[in-house]
């Protein structure tokens, strides 16, 4: 299982910085960039995907009540039909976004100030 690093401090995923240029010609999948800067992150959550943040282990198995005990209050927190539900935290130019479904944790975003 790879495990990817999200350092809510840098706003940072693994060694790139919201704000950062392409490593490379080719961006990697699930960055997204505009401007020729990172401006989102995202990774839909299977059984073999995990992201560490605030040195907590997020899996698909994360429930919003383990999001909630590891982040503290979140910015947002709502709901929506079929068992969604969305939880954003947001740091000083970013949110980092968690949404829910009934199997657990199926996407995390980690995005800029005014990508959204």
């Amino acid at each position: 299982m790879d495990v990817l690093d999200i350092d809510l401090d840098r706003l940072a995923v693994g060694a790139l910085r919201l704000g950062d240029p392409p490593p490379g010609a080719r961006p990697p999948d699930g960055y997204e960039f505009q401007d020729g800067r990172l401006v989102c992150w995202g990774l839909d959550m299977d059984e073999s995907a995990a992201v560490r943040v605030a040195g907590r282990m997020f899996t698909r198995a994360t429930t919003p009540q383990d999001a909630r005990a590891w982040l503290g209050e979140p910015s947002s927190d709502s709901t929506g039909g079929g068992g969604l539900r969305w939880m954003d935290y947001e740091r000083a130019g970013a949110t980092l976004a968690l949404e829910f479904d009934s199997g657990g944790l199926s996407c995390v975003q980690l995005y800029a100030d005014g990508y959204a």
